[in-house]
């Protein structure tokens, strides 16, 4: 089964440990392959990581940059690249997302599940020149003229980290599975490859959620999720009700969940994992947090990080994974 906690950066690990993610403008790949740096800084409390776990033993391994863990029913794999490296974005991306799907088959695990990319100044330049834009692009040229691609996306995060960072100023990470897991899409939103060209001629491929039999249950992986209904924007320049919104989303893609077919009897119970916030304003922290824990109902202190979101007028972003019971 898959476990996901965020603990203190300290905390001693397992050999059950799939991945790490280490945040801060510290964080260092290191010599574990499991350890993911991304440089968004963390707000509030102690550091913490995000830690992936599993019940069974995990072997680690690289092929060329990338690294990999995996466990026989699941594996994580991460590509950091240096600032420097970054230029054509568009290229990058095309190039990183056709030679992991290469390294995913290749150790026989052939479905995307989930997937996070993390890149400087994402919403620098205008127009079709625009980062996100040109990753959008890359990431479809990779991707998107599979047979049948609409209904077996990943659940995607896609956040900006600050420009000039040594460590990464792209980073693709991926889980994958033996198994495949249903897509879910959220039925406010409309989907986003279905997206209009006003927001690219190249629209991005993700699922909303991803459900992945998990044990006795199912895990519903929570795409990064904001203040969007339709395909517009709202509640511009409000954080407090982009945040409301944002839960909104939420509710919607776990009662689709719950109703979703897995060949199993529906689910009874759902229970809040991990939360993990992204703030565009590093000064809406106080006044949102207890806001999240409200409308969230978390049990443990959400991970909140300062980054900066696809679309500048979008003030919050939030991903999740909850499990089904």
């Amino acid at each position: 089964m898959l476990h996901v906690r965020h603990v203190l950066r300290n905390a001693p690990e397992s050999r059950h440990t799939l991945a790490e993610f280490h945040f801060g403008a510290d964080a260092r790949t290191g010599d574990d392959p499991r350890h993911i740096p991304v440089t968004l800084v963390q707000l509030g409390g102690d550091a913490r990581v995000e830690r992936w776990s599993t019940d069974g033993p995990v072997k680690t391994g690289r092929l060329g940059d990338f690294a990999f863990a995996e466990d026989g029913d699941y594996l994580f794999a991460s590509l950091v690249v240096p600032g420097a490296r970054c230029g054509d974005i568009e290229r990058l991306t095309r190039s990183s997302y056709l030679r992991l799907d290469h390294l995913i088959r290749r150790q026989g695990y052939p479905f995307w599940l989930r997937a996070w990319n993390y890149l400087a100044d994402i919403t620098a330049g205008d127009g079709e020149a625009e980062r996100y834009r040109r990753f959008n692009a890359g990431r479809y040229s990779a991707v998107g003229l599979s047979s049948g691609i609409e209904q077996n996306l990943p659940a995607a995060s896609a956040l900006g980290m600050d420009n000039g960072c040594d460590s990464g100023g792209f980073v693709l990470c991926c889980l994958a599975g033996k198994r495949s897991g249903a897509q879910i899409e959220n039925p406010r939103q409309m989907s986003a490859p279905l997206y209009p060209p006003r927001y690219g001629m190249r629209s991005p491929m993700f699922a909303r959620a991803a459900l992945v039999p998990n044990g006795k249950g199912a895990q519903l992986l929570v795409s990064g999720t904001a203040s969007i209904v339709g395909h517009e924007s709202l509640h511009i320049g409000d954080p407090d009700r982009q945040l409301e919104e944002t839960a909104r989303n939420f509710e919607a893609l776990v009662d689709a969940a719950m109703r979703a077919d897995l060949g199993r009897a529906p689910a009874r119970s759902v229970r809040l994992e991990s939360l993990k916030v992204y703030l565009r304003n590093p000064e809406d922290y106080q006044r949102l947090l207890p806001a999240v824990r409200r409308l969230f109902a978390v049990e443990s202190e959400p991970l909140v990080l300062r980054a900066d979101i696809c679309r500048r007028e979008l003030l919050v972003e939030i991903e999740g994974t909850y499990a089904l019971e």
